[in-house]
């Protein structure tokens, strides 16, 4: 995570979740590369520190809208977060500072290489599913006449049946009383 004058490093034993509980055990860590050096935050085993203690050091909250939304790092990332971004990543907060504009996030996964074919082969049924809709062909007359939408349609009172008007006598206009 890069800002204007400092870059940061978060490693994590977890991968990034959405999450209204802390995570992130004993090698979690939060790094300070520049301007210089520093290990920020470095997690805690959960063995130690007991039973019902929260030792995550990772908070990611993007989606519930009754607690605090973004990503928060620290010993208590909810009550005292070292490190602070908001929801949208637009803006990063260092250990109370003013928000500073964040300049780039990068990303990276390491794992063994089987989960590396599982995500290749996930992706390329996606791409394949997408590939199979884009290349649907859409018999309007089948399914037109039995389509929800067009019963829906005709219980409003609209006519979606316009193939049946084309060489139909036309109604003339009816009076109307005032």
């Amino acid at each position: 995570m890069k800002t204007e004058g400092y870059l940061f490093c978060l490693a994590s034993d977890q991968g990034l979740k959405d999450s209204m509980k802390t995570y992130g055990d004993a090698e979690s860590k939060l790094f300070k590369i520049e301007p210089e050096f520093a290990k920020l935050v470095s997690g805690r085993s959960s063995k130690l520190a007991g039973p019902g203690v929260e030792t995550g050091i990772i908070y990611s909250n993007f989606t519930a809208k009754t607690t605090r939304r973004g990503l928060l790092v620290g010993h208590q990332p909810l009550v005292a977060p070292a490190l602070e971004i908001n929801e949208g990543f637009t803006e990063l907060r260092f250990t109370g500072s003013p928000p500073t504009k964040l300049i780039a996030v990068e990303v990276w996964a390491a794992g063994p290489p089987e989960k590396l074919t599982d995500l290749r082969a996930q992706k390329a049924w996606e791409l394949s599913q997408v590939n199979k809709e884009k290349n649907r062909k859409f018999k309007l007359e089948d399914d037109w006449r039995e389509s929800a939408d067009r019963h829906i349609l005709s219980m409003a009172g609209v006519n979606v049946n316009r193939s049946a008007l084309v060489g139909a006598p036309e109604k003339p206009p009816q009076n109307i009383p005032n």
